[in-house]
């Protein structure tokens, strides 16, 4: 429930929030408004009472700058010269009035423009691990067949995870959040460490240390008091099993990060799901000939850049036989 604020008309708010006010109040005096428009407005609102202040208060500003406008020119009374020098004062007010009003909008909607224009990607190819240093010191590992978009800001850093796994080493920067979207989410950081991975239309998200805040796509990056608003703490992973639907486990950390080092570890896991991990960085494919073999439950640590070694122990350790084909690796019961 939202708590109600005294003196609210007085309330100092950051800026970033009456930058999000401008911004909604240009949209929904544009000619282009939408009901998708009114729809994300409503949420904005409703994320938390500091943003309703703060719209009240950029509108009041609006419709200063528009009595002005509207004003009628003075009367000269005296001379020629006091009357011009009257209506210089009123027009220089009002547009000072309407540029307070309109500099937030321009410097929110300019790290918006430039997402796309000063974006650079990151890739990386199936069996491919890359590690990227960015401009403020920060750290991404990217896994196998992964892509990042990176946009940097004078006022928030963003990465687009599109798709595959990626680590983050994030440098403290309260003055510019460190914003990772991903699928209709977008988690949050200021200096922490975390895992992402967006593989087959799932979304996992692990912590590594520090602390996040997992929000809506749509939702205000500011919004980390929102209802909507999820957290974990070290240790923790979050997956998505359906948009309205996550749920929170206790994690093994050296399990859930050993792809960092170029390792995969299995406990007691079944070997379809095994079979399936290897399956996102070998180019030639693990095959299971019988389907039987699926639910054999496997533990160990392997390389992920051996998997014909993780074929060959599976033989070994039930008994089975290995067959190499040009594209595929088939793993089958023994002829004996």
């Amino acid at each position: 429930m939202n708590t109600p604020i005294d003196n609210e008309s007085d309330l100092p708010l950051p800026h970033p929030v009456r930058a999000e006010a401008a911004v909604w109040l240009s949209r929904l005096h544009s000619d282009s408004r939408t009901g998708q428009t009114e729809a994300g407005f409503r949420r904005w609102l409703a994320a938390s009472p500091v943003h309703r202040v703060a719209f009240e208060q950029m509108t009041a500003v609006w419709e200063a700058t528009a009595n002005l406008r509207r004003m009628p020119s003075p009367r000269v009374s005296q001379t020629r010269e006091f009357g011009l020098a009257l209506r210089r004062v009123l027009v220089v007010s009002a547009v000072t009035l309407a540029l307070c009003a309109l500099m937030s909008v321009v410097t929110l909607d300019l790290i918006r423009v430039h997402d796309d224009s000063e974006s650079e990607i990151f890739t990386t190819a199936l069996g491919q691990r890359r590690p990227i240093t960015l401009s403020d010191g920060s750290r991404v590992d990217l896994n196998t067949d992964s892509r990042a978009r990176v946009t940097y800001g004078p006022h928030m850093r963003r990465i687009t995870l599109e798709k595959g796994q990626a680590r983050f080493e994030v440098v403290r920067n309260p003055s510019r959040p460190f914003v990772v979207r991903v699928a209709d989410r977008q988690i949050v950081a200021l200096g922490t460490a975390f895992d992402v991975r967006w593989t087959d239309e799932r979304l996992s998200i692990v912590l590594v240390e520090g602390h996040v805040v997992i929000l809506p796509a749509g939702d205000s990056y500011t919004s980390a008091s929102s209802p909507r608003a999820l957290t974990l703490n070290p240790g923790e992973r979050l997956d998505f099993e359906s948009p309205a639907l996550a749920v929170k486990s206790r994690i093994r950390l050296d399990r859930e990060e050993a792809w960092v080092k170029g390792r995969v570890v299995f406990e007691a896991t079944r070997l379809a799901t095994a079979v399936a991990e290897f399956n996102r960085y070998a180019p030639r494919r693990l095959e299971l000939v019988n389907p039987a073999l699926a639910d054999l439950l496997i533990s160990g640590t392997f390389s992920v850049d051996d998997p014909g070694a993780f074929a060959r122990a599976v033989a070994q350790m039930f008994s089975l036989q290995v067959i190499e084909a040009p594209n595929s690796v088939l793993i089958g019961s023994s002829s004996r």
